[in-house]
């Protein structure tokens, strides 16, 4: 079983002996098989203890950032973790005390300050949210990490069962869930979860939820997850997927249902041209004298959430957070910044119905200026 580095926090490795005077470090990051494709070292540290000390601390998680990159074309969700396998070498002077070779499973992902010193985060579902919302026609994916999860389960609706299934509980500030209202185990089948222990590709795995599944659960060895799902008709305003990195490190889905607004906005400098035709000591006023160069355009976009649960602000927060973030709008897909710099977070006891409204600027000029 990997051990989890959630490279967007600090993670620490501390090495210690009684003798201890230096600690030598390579760093090996890569994907696909465990050990056998760490090819180069990619980095090599060094410290000294502190005097008073028989330690050495390294934090890593910055240096296995840099070997991160997402890219996304609206349907491939990929599993973009990295092995980080640490070679240590523990020395007294210039005598080697001991080596110690330790693998580790690396996620583009963060904790919070709570949850403390290296922590793993979540093992089963990468999603933090228990709602997922699905447009009808469309699909939404649960990520969830196959080291721990058993199998997952999507349950229908009943057919002829008019009550209601599910119930969001404003003190507990998650689902009730009415098992009656949902198909048994007899009429849902799991979908066991298989992977290759050494293999980095395939640790996140995606599970498709159409808008006629009712809940899902995700079975590990140890615990029983729901998530409720919600189907919502096409609307006047149309839809459009955002679909982001969240806090877990997987690929997130999140559908806008309300008002869309586009703006183009536009920057530019000006020089001062030589107009004088010095041997007709004339000039032309046909040509002015103020020039425009190095003019580019942006465009903005604002999208509304539509109307949906409390519980879905979780989501709000970690795209905002995200670094890598996706627009997909009638099949195209395109990388997007959000803009927002604040978020007052709403609640059903105190604002009704809640929606919200995010700006995303293309990550990209109108123009073509890559270099």
């Amino acid at each position: 079983m990997a051990t989890k580095i959630n490279i967007r926090s600090p993670y620490y490795l501390k090495y210690s002996d009684t003798n201890l005077t230096r600690v030598q470090l390579k760093l090996y990051i890569y994907q696909g098989t465990e050990t056998v494709d760490k090819g180069e070292v990619k980095y090599e540290l060094g410290n000294d203890i502190i005097a008073g000390n028989d330690f050495v601390v390294f934090e890593v998680s910055q240096f296995v950032r840099d070997y991160f990159n997402f890219e996304f074309n609206g349907v491939n969700y990929t599993s973009n973790t990295q092995w980080v396998t640490v070679e240590a070498e523990l020395f007294n002077g210039t005598t080697l005390i001991t080596t110690q070779t330790d693998n580790y499973l690396a996620f583009d992902a963060y904790t919070d300050f709570q949850d403390g010193l290296n922590a793993q985060g979540s093992r089963t579902k990468l999603m933090t949210t228990s709602t997922v919302i699905v447009p009808e026609g469309e699909v939404s994916r649960i990520p969830i990490f196959s080291e721990d999860v058993i199998s997952v389960t999507n349950y229908r609706t009943v057919a002829g069962v008019t009550v209601s299934g599910t119930r969001w509980n404003e003190e507990s500030k998650q689902w009730d869930v009415n098992d009656d209202y949902w198909a048994d185990e007899a009429t849902s089948t799991p979908d066991t979860v298989s992977e290759t222990p050494t293999l980095s590709t395939g640790k996140i795995q995606y599970f498709e939820v159409d808008s006629s599944v009712g809940i899902v659960e995700i079975l590990s060895s140890n615990d029983s997850d729901i998530s409720v799902v919600q189907s919502v008709e096409d609307c006047l305003w149309g839809k459009r997927k955002i679909t982001f990195i969240n806090r877990h490190g997987a690929y997130q889905d999140l559908w806008f249902l309300g008002r869309k607004k586009e703006s183009v906005s536009y920057n530019s400098s000006t020089y001062n041209s030589s107009k004088i035709d010095f041997a007709a000591m004339n000039y032309s006023s046909q040509s002015g004298q103020i020039k425009r160069n190095d003019v580019n355009s942006e465009k903005t976009v604002l999208l509304n959430t539509g109307w949906f649960v409390e519980d879905m602000n979780s989501a709000i927060e970690e795209l905002l957070m995200t670094e890598s973030c996706w627009l997909t709008e009638d099949g195209v897909t395109l990388p997007v910044i959000p803009l927002n710099e604040t978020l007052e977070k709403k609640t059903r006891l105190a604002d009704g119905l809640i929606n919200y409204e995010l700006g995303f600027k293309m990550a990209f000029t109108n123009n073509n200026t890559v270099i």
